[in-house]
């Protein structure tokens, strides 16, 4: 009989509950896929951007001024940016952060913000002949975890004041009006910068995200709003409702929904009005199996907003730095997984890095030259995703490209579990139609399984080469109680997977 799986991709991967439990359209597992428009694909490659990097790049941000656009990357103890043109050490004083030590900050009106944890914070207005300053009007005896740009002020979070540490402290800026930097002195009355203890909660500050007219200070186990209402006070701070927090500094993200943040233990969706998780039963468990105890605060979040996608990046078990991204895509409410090659920071922006080949070196002949010329190689209509590895690289996603920085990927569909309402009786899985979208030529193998148990071993076929455009049908065999498919290719330009059809023989009870 024919048994058809449509809309394969419309459930995503599951790895929480038990394959057995699925419905039909779920994968109980997957590697280097997404999930769009119902089908499953694979996911598209990364290639090298500008020079190798002097040292380990530990915050990559897109910084842009009226002429140019900059790709600035954080080192331990220097600071560079990329143009298009040519890369530039803005360091000035050298930075003592460590590798745990995280990077914030962001473009306050016009002037970019960087921040350590450990130094004091810095500014750059984006002219390569100076370097990163201290920031104006800042008190030199002062430092903060974290600082953030809002509105016209800078807010700063867990501020230590000489020797005393006020972990639980916020602290504002006076407004400054666009290519200004501003006061901080809180005494001031000619000033509406301000510092506050958040209290109620005894666990330390983490980070703040914008979220409507308001700015959300998340802490690790709670998190608070502020609010403009000017006057006296400035701020209107409110305690949210739960025990949500944030794992640490940048794990969290804006999608249009609200924030997507890495809690101490699951990943919210905070719209504002409330939090949910959007992790349980489906990959909350696999996820913090998964994470590294040591070094899972080096995790972090961003959104990929030109494929409606959320990268949760956390390093794996016996790892110090992101090795795997669970990607949530907020339209289809799927999960996907991605490795990533010792990833240190991902920023998401508009990115043009550099035009193709010139006309004068397009050695192909005019009728049969299939490749642009004299274009961006990374468009600005459209995101990227740029990132920083320990390898030194800068690294950007790229639709275009087949291998992960110069090396070849392997991407897997696979479904165990398979009982079709009859868990007792013994099947033979003779064949799998598959309806496939890809480059004509294109070779995917495809794999059939089968178990006596629910949680048993599965005994595969040998893989059967599917050919796109040539290949109507893998015919292969697996018995058992439960079966199970499997789809992979190695090397490649992308394939998507619609749905399949299972050639099923039933054989009898158990």
């Amino acid at each position: 009989m024919k048994i058809t799986i449509p809309l394969l991709g419309s459930a995503g991967v599951v790895k929480d509950i038990q394959p057995h439990e699925l419905p039909l359209s779920a994968l109980s597992d997957a590697t280097n896929v997404r999930f769009r428009d119902g089908a499953a694909e694979r996911i598209t490659g990364d290639k090298q951007i500008f020079a190798t990097a002097a040292n380990i790049p530990y915050q990559v941000m897109l910084y842009r001024t009226a002429t140019t656009l900059f790709l600035v990357h954080a080192h331990l103890a220097a600071v560079f940016v990329d143009s298009s043109s040519a890369r530039t050490d803005i360091t000035g004083t050298a930075p003592t952060g460590g590798a745990g030590d995280h990077w914030t900050g962001g473009v306050f009106v016009g002037t970019l913000i960087m921040n350590n944890g450990k130094d004091k914070p810095m500014f750059w207005a984006g002219d390569t002949a100076n370097n990163l300053a201290t920031l104006t009007n800042w008190d030199a005896n002062h430092t903060c975890k974290v600082l953030r740009p809002w509105k016209n002020y800078l807010v700063a979070l867990d501020i230590t004041k000489t020797s005393t540490r006020y972990k639980h402290m916020v602290k504002w800026s006076a407004a400054a009006d666009p290519g200004t930097l501003p006061a901080w002195d809180e005494t001031d009355a000619a000033t509406d910068a301000g510092e506050i203890d958040l209290a109620e909660t005894t666990d330390n500050m983490v980070d703040a995200l914008p979220l409507g007219d308001s700015l959300v200070i998340y802490k690790t186990a709670s998190c608070y709003s502020m609010t403009y209402i000017g006057g006296q006070y400035v701020f209107q701070f409110r305690r949210l409702p739960g025990e949500w927090g944030m794992l640490a500094p940048n794990c969290g993200c804006i999608v249009p929904a609200g924030h997507v943040v890495l809690t101490a233990g699951d990943v919210v969706l905070n719209t504002g009005a409330g939090m949910q998780s959007i992790l349980s039963n489906r990959m909350r468990k696999w996820l913090f199996d998964a994470m590294d105890t040591t070094y899972y605060d080096r995790s972090f979040v961003v959104s990929n907003p030109s494929k409606n996608e959320v990268w949760i990046c956390f390093p794996t078990v016996g790892a110090s730095v992101c090795t795997q991204a669970l990607i949530w895509n907020w339209t289809e409410n799927t999960f996907a997984l991605r490795d990533l090659d010792s990833v240190t920071a991902i920023t998401s922006g508009q990115f043009e890095y550099a035009v193709s080949d010139p006309w004068s070196t397009d050695a192909a002949a005019w009728d049969a030259d299939t490749t642009i010329w004299d274009t961006s190689d990374i468009p600005l209509a459209q995101s990227s995703l740029i990132m920083g590895t320990t390898d030194k690289y800068l690294l950007v996603a790229d639709d275009s490209v087949t291998q992960f920085h110069a090396e070849d990927y392997t991407s897997r569909i696979e479904r165990k579990g398979l009982a079709f309402d009859a868990p007792d009786q013994v099947k033979l899985l003779r064949g799998i139609t598959p309806r496939i979208d890809g480059t004509a030529g294109q070779t995917v193998y495809i794999q059939g399984g089968g178990a006596m148990d629910a949680e048993g071993n599965y005994t595969w076929s040998e893989p059967v080469p599917y050919v796109v455009g040539t290949t109507r049908k893998a015919d292969l065999f697996a018995t058992g109680r439960f079966l199970a498919y499997r789809i992979y290719s190695t090397t490649g330009m992308g394939w998507r997977v619609r749905s399949i059809d299972l050639d099923v023989q039933p054989m009898g009870g158990y």
